[in-house]
């Protein structure tokens, strides 16, 4: 009878040590059932956004180290609020997220809050929970004090010792290639606990993928390559995408092409009638109407072009952070001016409900040169009218854009 019962005891201890390890979740959120802009609000959860110096909203960039979407969460005090029922749980339970900010910070409404433990881009935090506690309201914010925006993903309330991460990993969310050309900005999936996954190819007649991650590209188009791993005990589950454009072998003499360059009226007819999508790389030709500024600290500029030099032009298309010739960095206020014929290449995207040129583009030529010093134009140039920064014509012996203590003026 006694070693029954000895017998009896040793399994029970087995059975608690081991639930005690298991990892119980309560509750955990990534944010993939949310588009770009939108505002976690509501739901099983009560979830709630505050704005701070920003707007507290999703995000699709991945730069917390989650799978996008991720939570953008505002400076100076923006948060994320959630209330969480327990249903019984209490004693220690553990809350980790990740984030690429080391000052976002947490706050618990129902238990003690312990100190927090940084692993990589995850923070952990040990919570004390009184027995008959129904709710946790469990808010992660900004502090007002701190001047920058955190990434927030992966959130997770669980009872035990967490599961480790699965690890895998494309290393980017998407890469654009030309068919024939270099495709060495394709990676292959990291999995570096080689573990069992699966991959699969949305569209296999773009590219095809091998279980172990290596990816083939077959013909133009789009794709999404997906990389899953189903879990088990030791390792949470986990999915990682790539989207991945083909784009087709480049005609120089398409319209949009080097040799063919858009005009301004004929983009937006485009753009907005469908014929060019979101993200389309493109030549547009045009005359620097506006400049609203050449920053030397990061090596763009921002400008409006139009069909011909007149500042009342019915179209005008923003360029958006644009490199110099040959992808260079500006060094001079002086490189651009108004009058200027660049023709600019660039990926076409929506802004206030308008197209411009996205950040990331260049002039590919400016006054007919394409490259190297030549490319600067005299101030003194005869016969194009000039305006001041107002629209206004002004004397043609005003011809350059200077920048001095912060202001903008026409040089003279």
């Amino acid at each position: 009878m006694k070693q029954f019962l000895r017998y009896s005891f040793v399994a029970l201890l087995a059975i608690v040590f081991c639930n005690a390890q298991a990892e119980d979740i309560i509750w955990q959120e990534d944010f993939s059932s949310y588009s770009a802009n939108d505002v976690p609000s509501g739901g099983t959860y009560n979830y709630a956004c505050e704005n701070g110096g920003g707007t507290t909203k999703i995000w699709t960039e991945s730069l917390a180290g989650g799978t996008s979407p991720e939570l953008l969460v505002a400076k100076k005090g923006g948060s994320f609020t959630a209330v969480v029922p327990l249903g019984g749980k209490s004693g220690q339970l553990n809350i980790s997220y990740k984030t690429n900010r080391t000052d976002l910070a947490i706050e618990v409404t129902g238990a003690t809050v312990g100190e927090k433990v940084r692993s990589g881009n995850t923070d952990t935090y040990t919570l004390t929970v009184a027995g008959g506690t129904d709710n946790l309201t469990i808010k992660i914010y900004m502090p007002s004090s701190i001047n920058n925006n955190a990434r927030l993903d992966d959130i997770k309330l669980y009872q035990g010792t967490a599961k480790k991460p699965a690890g895998l990993s494309w290393g980017k969310a998407s890469t654009t290639v030309t068919l024939g050309g270099d495709y060495g900005s394709i990676p292959t999936l990291s999995n570096s606990n080689n573990l069992p996954v699966t991959c699969t190819s949305s569209d296999e007649a773009v590219c095809t993928v091998s279980n172990a991650g290596v990816i083939t590209v077959v013909g133009a188009g789009t794709t999404k390559i997906s990389a899953v791993f189903e879990g088990n005990d030791e390792y949470e589950a986990q999915t990682v995408t790539i989207d991945i454009t083909v784009n087709g072998v480049i005609d120089d003499n398409a319209k949009g092409g080097k040799n063919n360059p858009y005009n301004i009226e004929d983009l937006v007819a485009d753009f907005k009638g469908g014929q060019l999508n979101s993200g389309t790389t493109v030549y547009v030709k045009g005359y620097i109407t506006n400049i609203d500024e050449v920053s030397t600290q990061y090596g763009n500029a921002t400008f409006k072009i139009a069909t011909t030099y007149n500042v009342d032009a019915e179209y005008k298309l923003s360029v958006y952070r644009a490199k110099y010739l040959e992808k260079a960095n500006f060094t001079n206020e002086n490189q651009i001016k108004l009058g200027d014929e660049v023709i600019v290449n660039g990926k076409i995207e929506t802004y206030n409900n308008e197209g411009r040129i996205a950040s990331g583009g260049y002039i590919y030529s400016l006054n007919g040169n394409t490259s190297g010093i030549n490319a600067v134009k005299a101030d003194t140039e005869a016969n194009a009218p000039a305006y001041n920064l107002a629209g206004q014509k002004v004397d043609n012996s005003y011809k350059g854009l200077i920048i001095k203590n912060g202001r903008k003026m026409i040089q003279k």
